[in-house]
């Protein structure tokens, strides 16, 4: 009898081994809850576009004829990645660099997607690449979706003041002097709220701005916004003609080296331009909150200083209040995933922000001369 229990556990064992199962637990909603009886689908990747979303040789119809539909969270596997991803129809639906199914309501068509990342490049999908789709968790990803909705207007009177209309702000740091960094939306023109660049460009000339680094706009874009001569840029274009203006094409992805090369260069700039200096990307929201993060990291402000500043975006966009489970959910999803991604990836680095920042800066090629010449500049001396 004790013989045949020792063969049987051996022979399950053998069987756990051969059937290995590929998983990505970085990006893993849940796996525990897996709904074996619903359908697989088979499909194959039909295009891969220059963004690197992957539109999928599937109708969204199909998908909710095997049993999956908005909110579902549904395991994509191929022959090297296995992750559990929910489906939603914009980027804004998913945490920042997040993974996700995107079904277009207009076309029924169906994408895997990343928020500010390239799915196909990350994952190593291709033409032709054979997926599958299950569902794991039904409605599994409503808590979440719903804390990602967000209302947000163009109409000044919506706001309590000008500064947060405008997501205009001073960053009162440790190691940064007053009155020396500021960060706003875009001043010029962010064609998804025009009247809110008008309050940009006002509080960018109160605030006596000297120097500018913009995230967004190409030099081609400037000067089409400047030949039109429209008054609110006018303060704007005087720092541009003073060569006080640093732009460079700085890609959505904030913890690659794309983002980074661009981002040695303005600091460089920042060392050689007068103070007061201001950062900008188009809602000041994003790449400006971890350009922000990582200065205030290297000037001395500590992990949850810098959670909180960042987060102020999002109280000052959509009212998401500090305290609450929905402020938790979005900054977990957003500067606390980007940081432990980038510099701050361990609890040493939790503790010491400066020196993280400082090895991350001269990883990226900066010296040490240059990045305590830019803490001086910070500190106002």
């Amino acid at each position: 009898m004790k013989s045949f229990i020792r063969t049987t556990i051996l022979i399950c064992c053998l069987m756990g081994l051969a059937c290995p199962t590929k998983t990505d637990a970085s990006i893993s909603q849940d796996s525990s809850a897996v709904a074996t009886t619903t359908p697989v689908v088979q499909v194959r990747a039909k295009k891969v576009s220059k963004t690197g979303e992957v539109l999928l040789a599937c109708p969204y119809s199909k998908l909710k004829k095997k049993k999956m539909k908005h909110c579902d969270i549904v395991r994509v596997s191929t022959d090297s990645i296995s992750m559990d991803i929910p489906i939603c129809d914009k980027r804004t639906d998913v945490n920042l660099r997040a993974a996700y199914i995107r079904w277009d309501k207009a076309t029924g068509n169906v994408y895997l997607s990343m928020n500010h990342g390239k799915f196909a490049k990350k994952y190593n999908i291709n033409k032709g690449t054979k997926i599958s789709l299950q569902c794991v968790k039904k409605n599994g990803y409503y808590e979440e979706y719903k804390a990602h909705q967000y209302v947000i207007s163009d109409r000044r009177k919506d706001y309590k003041n000008d500064c947060v209309f405008a997501n205009f702000r001073e960053v009162s740091a440790t190691g940064i002097a007053p009155k020396t960094l500021y960060r706003s939306g875009n001043p010029l023109h962010y064609k998804d709220s025009p009247n809110r660049s008008y309050y940009c460009a006002k509080l960018m000339k109160k605030y006596k701005i000297k120097s500018v680094v913009n995230m967004s706009n190409t030099k081609k874009e400037m000067k089409a916004i400047f030949k039109k001569k429209p008054t609110s840029t006018s303060y704007y274009k005087k720092l541009w003609m003073k060569k006080n203006v640093y732009y460079g094409q700085f890609t959505t992805d904030m913890t690659s080296d794309a983002y980074m090369t661009p981002v040695i260069s303005a600091l460089r700039f920042m060392i050689d331009a007068p103070a007061p200096y201001m950062i900008h990307c188009n809602m000041g929201k994003d790449r400006t909150g971890y350009l922000c993060a990582l200065l205030m990291a290297l000037t001395g402000s500590s992990y949850e200083e810098i959670v909180d500043e960042y987060m102020t975006s999002f109280e000052n966009y959509y009212g998401i209040k500090a305290g609450t489970k929905r402020w938790e959910i979005i900054a977990d999803g957003n500067i606390r995933s980007l940081l432990a991604e980038s510099f701050i990836t361990n609890e040493w680095a939790k503790a010491n922000p400066s020196q993280a920042a400082t090895n991350y800066l001269k990883k990226y090629g900066m010296s040490d001369r240059e990045i305590e010449t830019l803490k001086k500049k910070l500190a106002g001396e």
